[in-house]
């Protein structure tokens, strides 16, 4: 008797499944990817992450790995004492890196606004191509001859 009821549900779920899915919304690009201060302003955060990773405190963490107390020296302990310690010019070295590694990434951001828009039009038109194509294959679900 069960098998019986399950034959009316399964032909109630075929119009669903035959339905074509809706071509996806475009997705519009945030304003504040388009900002013209952004790449400016990625080159200063740069230089603001570098001056924190150097402050960061590393002597506590270098005590637990040694299995020993922190000591009042190894509270003092950070990034930027320890490299000065080991190259009295690695700080000077790091802000000069940091500083023409930032004109790269500023103009690699301006150069994604540039093409962003391009991509997004691209990636569009291509959705709409696949699904052209595929509008026309054959259901899984149709009986073969």
């Amino acid at each position: 008797m069960r098998p019986l009821l399950i034959f009316p549900l399964l032909s109630l779920a075929t119009p669903a499944l035959a339905q074509a899915y809706p071509a996806p919304a475009p997705v519009p690009i945030p304003p504040q990817i388009m900002d013209p201060a952004l790449p400016a302003q990625l080159g200063r955060m740069a230089g603001a992450l570098t001056h924190a990773f150097m402050n960061l405190p590393v002597g506590e963490l270098e005590a637990a790995i040694d299995g020993r107390p922190a000591t009042p020296a190894d509270r003092r302990k950070t990034v930027g004492s320890e490299t000065r310690r080991e190259n009295p010019y690695a700080e000077q070295e790091i802000q000069r890196d940091v500083a023409s590694s930032a004109g790269a990434m500023q103009s690699s951001a301006r150069a994604m606004q540039r093409t962003l828009p391009a991509i997004q039009q691209a990636l569009g038109q291509a959705a709409a191509a696949i699904e052209r194509e595929t509008a026309n294959l054959p259901s899984p679900n149709y009986p073969r001859r």
